[in-house]
């Protein structure tokens, strides 16, 4: 997909001007069991309505793309770990909020939220990315509505945000 190349792109960038690149990976909680519980139209509103959440969060040069189902990607180019973490608590709770539903009604879903920030070790954009989803897969095993990075643990490891 066209992200994966911004994502790219901004590794490649970000290394040749020894600049900061960060990436958040989020993964709608309960996807599949709204899918189940909901129609199609109404899971491609919900898709629709958290990817317009988390465009009006990220500046100009920072992109937003789905990968796969449930899951986005945000590049952030010249964006520090810390700021990045900020970002993703912001966008963590702006998925939470209820959205209107086509036919009536309401519904709400949260998001588990990996960020990674480029090592000066790292050699490839995988890197990043893989990062990036640990740090998903440790949000969503802790159950959920979180954001964390890569490394974290729950003894208290930074930015264990519950919304």
């Amino acid at each position: 997909p066209a992200i994966e190349l911004r994502a790219q792109n901004a590794f490649t960038e970000a290394v040749k001007e020894r600049r900061n690149v960060s990436a958040l990976f989020i993964e709608v909680d309960g996807y599949r069991a709204f899918v189940k519980d909901n129609t199609q139209d109404k899971a491609d509103v919900m898709l629709k309505t958290i990817a317009q959440r988390i465009q009006r969060a990220l500046e100009r040069n920072q992109f937003v793309g789905r990968i796969d189902g449930p899951d986005f990607l945000v590049v952030l180019p010249d964006v520090p770990e810390f700021q990045a973490l900020k970002l993703g608590d912001t966008i963590c709770k702006a998925i939470a909020r209820e959205f209107p539903l086509p036919q009536g009604g309401t519904a709400q879903v949260t998001a588990s939220i990996g960020v990674a920030a480029k090592f000066p070790s790292d050699t490839n954009n995988s890197q990043l990315l893989e990062r990036a989803v640990k740090g998903k897969d440790q949000a969503r095993y802790q159950g959920g509505n979180i954001v964390r990075k890569a490394g974290d643990d729950a003894s208290g490891g930074m930015s264990v945000n519950r919304f």
